[in-house]
């Protein structure tokens, strides 16, 4: 609606301009089977549009995102590993509510049955951590996945 002070809602909405700037780490390292890999990222990402928004934080683009993950995958197809996933605080909306950081855990897993199949599974957000990434609306809480993987 033009020309009014009515808030809308329900509909994507761009900001005028922004700057993005930022640094991301990654690393690997493996010893025998045994493995570790990971990421940091520092994001400033602003919205440098005329308003009382401008120098804030994008919306729904946290400032701090990590992702880390620990296992073994043995020579004979048999793999383990918990994965840790970070993502720091961010605002809903332009001047809206915070969103709380949070920090996810998985567990994975394969098992080879036969020459070129694998059975494998997951479970994500393995403690049911409560999270957001939009104000209002629902997360996935502990979730399993199982399935099998053939290569020919």
């Amino acid at each position: 609606i033009s020309g009014t002070d009515v808030e809308r809602f329900g509909y994507y909405a761009n900001i005028d301009e922004s700057r993005a700037r930022g640094v991301e780490l990654a690393g690997a390292a493996q010893f025998g089977g045994w493995f570790a890999r990971g990421n940091v990222s520092w994001i400033d990402a602003e919205d440098r549009s005329d308003g009382a928004t401008y120098g804030q934080q994008l919306p729904r683009l946290p400032r701090y995102l990590a992702n880390g993950s620990f296992g073994y995958a043995a020579k004979d197809g048999y793999s383990v590993s918990i994965a840790l996933r970070y993502s720091g605080k961010s605002r809903d909306r332009a001047g809206g509510v915070m969103l709380d950081d949070y920090l996810l855990t998985d567990l994975r897993a394969e098992v080879p049955v036969a020459e070129g199949l694998a059975l494998y599974g997951r479970v994500e957000n393995l403690f049911d951590t409560d999270y957001a990434t939009a104000n209002g609306y629902g997360t996935l809480g502990r979730s399993a996945y199982l399935g099998a993987r053939a290569r020919f």
